[in-house]
């Protein structure tokens, strides 16, 4: 016989009903040169004939026999030594390989000869054979650190160099339980590399009772095995540097957790003893872990265990349930890990119902209810039996399967609507034969799709790169398909804004309308004194005004713009008879009021962009001049203002200075084409006019024009120039639009060239400078925000609400003009109101604000474990920023990891913080955060029926079309942020589409007004 390039060595105890499929799947090899080494382990069957009917035919099968029973270990250890192949697998007698298993292995180390070894997934084989799962773990970590809680491979996906195992000293004969899991462990320390292979060929079938005897010590010699993968390693020369002191150690009481998870499984399938709770388990936070992933563990162990499909789990699921809860008891007392054993029977139920289809409906699985739905019948209530937590709905269209939803309910009667809604919310590809069916089947569907909104979305689109083509497209097919269907089944009203809510365009500027109809100003005046001409800021303007007026006796004088007379009454004492004009008629009426007692006061009603002005000594025009429409008409009014001025006249205005006339110098960012500077300019390029005099403070320009008819020559400057201090405004919303030392880009640039399809949604917790070092993280320090916000304020970006970006996900293709961005804030601490507030208000941003609402008025009592929590706002705080505009949401009401509530608490959680803040504000509560990120598909949509229309979880990332509302993501500003990190997580700034890019420019040379 040739030298073998493969042993494969089979250890056999009592296995003469197995080893003929073992040996019989290796003659098969398509790969030729290998030896089956067979080491009976003091079997008292039959086995030792098996191997010898088929030695006699096949010389590359030896039998070996070992005196008395040793164990897997001994008798692999003992199959090693005995071998000669270069390389060697390990095969259990009641498991086989598929054909052409070795072969590949045996290529790829011979195409990469500085691996070690080679592996392939493997084929779960339920123990009466008709189920197959394929199992191939893909690892987001080097091998070595995946080994070190968890083994991703069975003994015969792998093949080894035989000479890396005998220098590591073979299995480790102690473990009954882990011993292959160990030697992968030890060589991948040894810095020996495996490659992974795309296949599953190795089987491994599982058989009730295989490991009787290892049952109590399966958790043993895991829980060893883990210890050893997260200690250090000085045994040998060989260890990489990164892994010879072991895994992270913040890592091991996760691995301890999933580890036990799956072995209580497996224990209770196999109907085994589980121990009590070890007591050197070190504490473990149950609920940082995803009970989705922990569901699943345990119902991997218990097909392991009791070798058989999740099917067949589903239909015994009532007797495994009290031995799987008591196991968990034992196993998680409260000091080692509390342990909700209500969430983890909720989440395994939900998964083992994924098997029964829609032919099983209605039937029970403890708490969970399969039942069938169908969009036709929204309306047709369904009866939810006692004790029912979750529905499983297979909701049908047109007789044909649609979809699957899970809900949460409370027992009672269910409408079909609820399921058939949370069907309508789930992203729907193009490429699912349902949807191109739904889109063959609804012709009216198809013109909708063809139409104007869909060729709008393609030429932004164009403007997008490449690489997100696929995925916006995705999402607005999927977005207009169920809302055709929503609106075809009567399922959700047709979309409309919210009028509470005005969104970013109601506040932005129109670019189809330049000048103010006289309806808007009587809008503008149907508040009463809307910009607070009482101010400071507005009554040392007036007085900086009237400092310029001219020295000389003033008869006729015209007052343009009086607005509610308050300047009026300052200057009719000045002259001899003064016009006050104005287009609104509301604003005329407190006019008359105010100065009722002045005997030289006239009052008209006028347009001064079209109404005759008469002849005047002085005209007066004061912060008004900005809403015309562009250059040409403010060039057109100049030029009539000077013809109605008597000979030696004068004019004299009063304007804000814009950013928009030279974005290096202090300035409002306002939507106008033209500041103080331009306008100043303006007049003093008409012939006839002369700039006399100039006031100039940081924020607005006073100019005095005397018309002098024989001058021809332009103005070159004012003959006197006077500087003076200004008031800040008192409205912190102006004061907000002030831009200190001038900005990168305006606003009225950025909503012009810019669009936002990716909204950053930021996330802060505390902005302090002081605290427990834990919780440094989620402490920002004042003066690291304030940076902050002033990058967003001088590079243009506008803060939005929740509502208007969920708005403009569902009714405009998930994108709006400008740069924009949303500030929220987790918890309601007292440095929020202090710290925060403040900041904001001056640097005219918005910001939501989450709140605990049983926590209201007292501490975080959540971060005690790292020192004196922080102070919490109280209601009086949080009424009084509402008034100022803060938009407050809920954060649960006790702070609570929702996910790991039953069902009737999360209801309770919902509604209870809804209905708090709305009983406290006055006002709807529309948008919530959940606490520590806590949540699953469950807990969004019981949220949703708690009344909430959108969610923001703790996933990193942009919001963007396609994501779902009840779960948008954040990105976390983390008090070590640099200012670098902090503009990474704002992502870049997209440009418009080139048409509005052009129509900026186009705007910039002709000074078009941008104020609706």
């Amino acid at each position: 016989m040739t030298q073998p390039t493969v042993s494969v060595i089979i250890p056999a105890f009592n296995a003469a009903d197995t080893l003929r499929t073992a040996l019989g799947s290796v003659q098969e090899q398509s790969f030729r040169q290998w030896e089956a080494v067979v080491i009976d382990d003091g079997s008292k069957d039959r086995t030792a004939e098996v191997v010898a009917s088929l030695a006699l035919s096949d010389r590359r099968i030896r039998y070996h026999k070992t005196p008395s029973n040793k164990g897997p270990s001994a008798a692999r250890n003992s199959g090693l030594a005995k071998a000669q192949g270069e390389y060697v697998m390990f095969l259990d007698a009641d498991d086989w390989i598929g054909k052409h298993h070795i072969l590949r292995l045996v290529k790829a180390l011979h195409r990469n000869p500085l691996a070690g070894g080679a592996y392939t997934g493997y084929t779960f084989v339920t123990e009466d054979g008709r189920s197959q799962y394929r199992i191939h773990r893909n690892l987001a970590e080097p091998l070595s650190q995946y080994l070190a809680h968890s083994c991703p491979f069975a003994i015969h996906a792998c093949l080894v160099k035989r000479h890396l195992v005998q220098d590591a000293l073979g299995f480790d004969e102690t473990l009954v339980f882990g011993e292959d899991w160990d030697l992968w462990q030890r060589l991948t320390r040894r810095n020996i590399k495996f490659l992974s292979l795309d296949e599953c060929s190795a089987f491994y079938q599982a058989r009730k009772g295989s490991l009787t005897r290892a049952c109590g010590r399966i958790i043993p010699d895991g829980l060893t095995v883990i210890r050893r993968g997260h200690a250090a390693d000085t045994s040998h020369n060989g260890s990489q540097p990164a892994y010879e002191s072991g895994a992270p150690a913040g890592n091991f009481p996760s691995a301890i957790f999933y580890f036990i998870l799956v072995a209580t499984g497996y224990l209770v399938g196999a109907g085994a003893e589980v121990p009590k709770a070890c007591n050197e388990l070190p504490s473990i936070n149950v609920q940082s872990f995803p009970e989705n992933i922990a569901a699943s563990t345990v119902l991997d162990g218990l097909m392991y265990g009791a070798g058989c499909s999740r099917a067949e789990l589903a239909a015994r699921w009532m007797e495994l349930w009290p031995a799987l809860a008591q196991a968990l008891q034992n196993i998680f007392p409260e000091s080692v890990a509390d342990l909700n054993e209500d969430v983890v029977r909720r989440e395994v139920e939900r998964q083992l119902a994924k098997e029964l289809g829609p032919e099983t409906a209605p039937v029970t699985l403890g708490r969970t209810h399969v039942l069938r739905a169908r969009l036709e019948a929204g309306g047709t209530p369904v009866e939810i039996p006692e004790g029912v937590e979750v529905v499983r709905a297979h909701v049908s269209l047109d007789n044909r399967p649609f979809d699957v939803a899970d809900m949460p309910v409370v027992p009672g009667v269910l409408a079909q609507a609820a399921p058939a809604a949370a069907v309508l919310k789930k992203h729907r590809s193009i490429f699912d034969p349902h949807t191109r069916r739904i889109i063959r089947d609804n012709p009216q569907l198809v013109r909708l799709l063809l139409g104007r909104r869909t060729i709008f979305f393609l030429w932004d689109l164009i403007h997008v790169s490449r690489s997100r083509w696929r995925r916006r497209l995705s999402a607005y097919l999927s977005s207009r398909i169920n809302s055709f269907l929503a609106v075809r089944f009567g399922l959700s009203p047709v979309q409309s804004r919210q009028q509470e809510c005005p969104t970013i365009e109601d506040r932005a500027p129109s670019l189809a309308e330049s000048d103010p109809e006289r309806m808007a100003w009587e809008k503008v005046f149907a508040t009463v004194d809307p910009w607070s001409f009482g101010s400071a800021y507005e009554q040392t303007k007036y007085k900086h005004t009237l400092e310029l007026l001219p020295d000389t006796p003033i008869g006729d004088a015209l007052e343009l713009a009086c607005a509610e007379g308050d300047f009026t009454a300052k200057l009719a004492p000045r002259v001899g008879h003064l016009v006050a004009a104005d287009i609104s008629e509301q604003a005329l009426l407190r006019a008359r009021q105010r100065c009722g007692e002045l005997q030289n006061v006239t009052f008209r009603r006028s347009n001064l962009r079209r109404d005759p002005i008469g002849r005047f000594d002085l005209i007066v025009c004061s912060e008004v001049l900005y809403y015309l429409n562009d250059r040409f008409e403010l060039r057109r009014l100049a030029s009539r203002l000077a013809k109605s001025l008597s000979t030696g006249g004068h004019l004299l205005m009063t304007h804000s200075n814009l950013v928009v006339d030279d974005n290096g110098v202090t300035g409002f960012d306002w939507v106008h084409g033209f500041g103080a500077r331009f306008i100043g300019e303006t007049f003093a390029s008409i012939p006839g006019l002369h700039l006399v005099r100039e006031l100039r403070t940081p924020l607005y320009r006073v100019q005095l024009f005397r018309r002098e008819p024989g001058r021809r020559r332009y103005s070159t400057g004012p003959g006197e120039l006077i500087s003076r201090e200004a008031v800040l405004p008192s409205d912190p919303e102006v004061c907000g639009r002030i831009n200190w030392d001038g900005c990168a880009i305006t606003r009225a640039r950025a909503y012009t060239t810019n669009v936002t399809r990716e909204l950053p949604i930021l996330m802060y917790h505390r902005i302090a400078s002081h605290g427990p070092d834990g919780l440094a993280p989620y402490r920002v320090s004042p003066e690291a925000f304030e940076r902050q916000l002033a990058y967003l304020k001088h590079h243009g970006y506008i803060s939005i609400g929740l509502d208007e970006w969920v708005y403009a996900l569902s009714a405009q293709d998930g994108r709006l003009p400008g740069r924009l961005v949303c500030l929220t804030f987790d918890d309601g601490y007292l440095d929020f109101r202090e710290n925060a507030w403040p900041l904001l208000k001056h640097y005219g941003f918005s910001a939501t604000v989450f709140l605990p609402t049983d926590l209201v008025g007292r501490s975080a009592e959540w971060d005690r474990t790292y020192g004196e929590p922080a102070e919490l706002m109280s209601w009086n705080d949080v009424r009084a920023l509402a008034k100022e505009g803060v938009t407050f949401g809920a954060h649960g009401a006790g702070h609570r990891r929702l996910n790991q509530l039953s069902v009737a608490d999360m209801f309770v959680e919902g509604r209870l913080s809804r209905e708090k803040i709305e009983a406290e504000l006055g006002s709807p509560v529309r948008v919530m955060a959940y606490p520590y990120g806590g949540n699953s598909d469950l807990v969004r949509r019981a949220m949703e029926s708690c009344g909430f229309i959108s969610a923001v979880s703790t996933n990193p990332g942009l919001s963007r079309l396609g994501d779902d509302q009840m779960a948008l993501p954040r990105q976390e500003i983390l008090g070590a942020d640099k200012m670098d990190d902090f503009i990474a997580k704002l992502g870049p700034p997209e440009p418009a589409t080139i048409d509005r890019r052009m129509r900026y420019y186009l705007d910039r040379w002709t000074r078009r007004n941008l104020w609706r």
